[in-house]
């Protein structure tokens, strides 16, 4: 990879530390601004509502803060709007980013994303490598979050890490719930991957096996979403690569 623009400093703590940040509030700890009060404070649906620049002011103000809960939604938001320049800078007011698996997750999507970008000046120097390097840690400070699983399996998928992509799918696939069936469909979509390009180095009895594996979690998928794994809707979805998509099409 190109490496990191970050300069921050790399802190190591407990996964417990971001629930109890959390917890509390942050706000009487802040330095007082004569000049320039906080803003309100938006939320969900505001935050959808509101422009670019407003979102990206909430993300600085309130990770500067500590007040994580806002401050994180508002950095998704930014990524979804793929304000990926809004959204890194906003990552840099975070004191101490590597202490969050939180902040560590968003800082990986934001080098996906960026990664995926072909055109210069929209790639902000991250690589496949950098987000996987920051999922990885995301996943040790919290193993038993299923998005970071989810996420760091398409990083080994996209790097050739095939066995690793396999593992972690398949842990994220032991943790699923009935609650979180509707996401574990991902996971089964990159296993389904998986499965399909690890039988494409095998012959006879295993290659028949690894197919007949990813067959039949593409044929569970369509099931439970008949329109949601189609071309047209994966590339609505940040974690799916134009090469991801294609592979998906083939198998």
């Amino acid at each position: 990879g190109l490496g990191r623009c970050w300069g921050w400093g790399v802190a190591g703590v407990g996964g417990g530390w971001l629930v109890l940040r959390l917890s509390s509030d942050r706000s009487e700890i802040l330095p007082p601004i004569a000049s320039a009060p906080l803003s309100p404070s938006l939320e969900g649906e505001q935050l959808k509502g509101a422009n670019t620049a407003t979102v990206t002011g909430v993300a600085i103000e309130q990770l500067a803060g500590e007040n994580y809960r806002v401050g994180l939604q508002a950095v998704a938001e930014l990524l979804d709007r793929e304000a990926l320049e809004s959204a890194k800078e906003a990552l840099g007011s975070v004191p101490s980013p590597d202490k969050s698996p939180a902040i560590l997750f968003l800082r990986g999507r934001l080098a996906w994303q960026s990664a995926q970008k072909m055109d210069a000046g929209q790639n902000l120097g991250f690589s496949v490598d950098d987000a996987r390097r920051d999922w990885e840690n995301a996943v040790k400070k919290e193993s038993k979050n299923l998005q970071y699983r989810e996420a760091l399996g398409f990083a080994y998928y996209m790097e050739g890490k095939l066995p690793k992509a396999q593992k972690t799918w398949q842990d994220a696939l032991d943790r699923l719930s009935d609650e979180t069936q509707a996401e574990g469909l991902n996971v089964k979509a990159g296993l389904a991957l998986t499965f399909w390009k690890l039988a494409q180095q095998e012959s006879g009895n295993n290659k028949a096996k690894l197919l007949q594996r990813a067959i039949a979690l593409r044929t569970e998928i369509f099931q439970a979403a008949p329109t949601g794994f189609t071309p047209e809707e994966l590339v609505k979805n940040w974690l799916w690569t134009q090469q991801m998509i294609r592979d998906w099409q083939e198998l």
